[in-house]
């Protein structure tokens, strides 16, 4: 998978400088950028900035970052947008409750520049995907229109990685047995599975209709 995301919009949301000048110098030349230093802001800059993705800070004065999250998964203009949630707390509790609360990742400080580029782009990448194949369906014209079968298409592919990594993670938590490592994994699985479940729900829609997927060019 190779995406164009340069023309992305991440808001970076952290209290503490030193934290957010990191992050901006990690990714301000692959996205477009802007920044917020607490929770009332960023819900503002939410709204004007329209962002693709959110990383945030949990522990900020005020409103911190699980309620920010909150808000925006609870408002149908922002809740599609994902949001890694950052935190110097890595107790089991605290990233069960950002999950609760909508995140869809969790990296905890101090954080290695590589992995936040790494998972950024991957959220990326899923927001486009979806994205589009959500633009394509909604523009479908008919069950047996091309633009329909696409959306088909789209959604068999996504499909089929998240179908070996379910059937993955398993072996590796039989096979492995200190806890840290079991209950990260864990934590993916539910991920996964929660997204194999959304994937699987559009396909069955799609071909409810009568659509049949088309082969991915070569």
């Amino acid at each position: 998978m190779n995406l164009d995301l340069s023309e992305s919009r991440v808001l970076l949301v952290d209290d503490t400088r030193a934290d957010l000048d990191v992050l901006v110098s990690t990714l301000q030349f692959h996205y477009k950028l802007s920044v917020a230093r607490d929770g009332d802001s960023a819900v503002r800059t939410v709204q004007r900035f329209e962002p693709d993705l959110v990383v945030c800070d949990i522990l900020m004065p005020g409103m911190d970052g699980l309620e920010v999250c909150r808000l925006l998964k609870n408002d149908p203009k922002t809740q599609h947008v994902p949001v890694i949630l950052i935190s110097s707390l890595n107790a089991a509790a605290q990233r069960v409750a950002g999950f609760a609360h909508g995140a869809v990742d969790y990296v905890c400080k101090p954080f290695d520049a590589y992995e936040v580029k790494a998972r950024v782009r991957v959220h990326l990448e899923i927001k486009k995907l979806r994205d589009q194949l959500f633009g394509v369906a909604s523009s479908a014209q008919g069950a047996n229109s091309s633009h329909l079968r696409i959306a088909v298409t789209v959604a068999e592919q996504v499909s089929k990685p998240l179908d070996r990594m379910v059937a993955l993670i398993p072996q590796i938590l039989a096979e492995h047995d200190p806890a840290k490592l079991q209950e990260s994994l864990k934590l993916a699985l539910a991920d996964l599975q929660r997204a194999k479940g959304t994937s699987d729900r559009l396909l069955a829609a799609a071909k409810s209709t009568g659509a049949k997927p088309v082969s991915p060019a070569a």
